[in-house]
């Protein structure tokens, strides 16, 4: 059993209704129109929460031993007949003994190209909504910003955090890091849910390993996001993005007033939910070319 850190407040807030969303929007454009407005109807999520997230994740790892040197795993042969197999006087063996076993032969593997610079890399990215929580395909976002983890237990897990995700993959299948598809295309055909779908633009930091197809990283941000549900499409910016992945259904239901209308199932729906998530794109990468 693992104990969880009780830090937060004794009675922490329940989540935002639709009424307290609408004040938060009403709020946060008056102050992007350039009025004073104030102080905010009530805290908005934020960083606290991407905190409290990090400090939680901390204790998990310690508390699961994720820390501690993995076992050594048993030798092929008992430790009596390596050493004797292997005598320290040239030319001196004792017989009766079969020999250590080769040393395995590494194979040759292509080397992937790697993206280490100062400026991000844009990408897109599809989650499944459930249980009022936007979930990948292995964990679920409480928050637009995740940082990767290896879970290969037969590495420590401080042995050198920066070279997450590993370039070579040896750590899979599958390898680790964020995944990021190159086309709107391949971000829409990733997940297969039957509930609403949420995709978005990320951007991806720290160490990047580029594929055919997409990327893994050390880190992803969404940074503006397209939910489609019941065939309608509502679109997501700046604080609203931060919102989405606290509470997505009451953002949702408080964004349904301006929702687009999708056509009906089949070619021309996949075309212009491509055909939006390439207009969100466009706005990030303009001048400097996708990816």
């Amino acid at each position: 059993m693992v104990a969880i850190p009780m830090d937060r407040p004794a009675a922490p807030e329940d989540p935002p209704d639709a009424a307290a969303l609408d004040a938060i929007t009403r709020w946060r454009r008056a102050f992007e129109a350039g009025e004073d407005p104030g102080p905010p109807p009530r805290p908005l999520p934020g960083l606290l929460r991407l905190q409290r997230a990090r400090r939680l994740a901390r204790h998990l790892e310690q508390s699961l031993g994720f820390d501690e040197p993995p076992a050594a795993p048993p030798l092929q042969y008992p430790l009596s007949v390596l050493l004797t197999s292997r005598p320290a006087a040239p030319g001196v063996a004792l017989g009766g003994f079969p020999p250590p076993p080769p040393p395995p032969v590494p194979r040759m593997r292509r080397p992937l190209p790697v993206v280490r610079s100062s400026s991000v890399v844009f990408a897109y990215r599809a989650w499944g909504i459930a249980q009022n929580r936007l979930r990948g395909v292995c964990v679920a976002w409480p928050v637009p910003t995740v940082i990767a983890r290896c879970l290969d237990y037969g590495r420590r897990a401080d042995a050198d955090r920066r070279d997450v995700p590993h370039t070579d993959g040896s750590c899979g299948p599958p390898p680790c890091g964020i995944y990021a598809t190159k086309t709107a295309a391949a971000a829409l055909e990733a997940l297969e849910v039957k509930g609403p779908l949420a995709l978005g633009v990320v951007a991806l930091s720290g160490k990047v390993v580029e594929h055919e197809h997409g990327y893994r990283a050390a880190e992803a941000t969404a940074v503006s996001m397209l939910v489609v549900s019941q065939g309608e499409a509502m679109l997501f910016h700046g604080m609203e993005v931060d919102e989405l992945f606290v509470v997505p259904d009451p953002t949702i239901a408080a964004a349904r007033l301006r929702a687009v209308r999708l056509p009906d199932p089949g070619p021309g729906r996949s075309a212009a939910i491509c055909g939006l998530l390439e207009e969100i794109m466009a706005t990030f990468t303009a001048g400097r070319g996708a990816g």
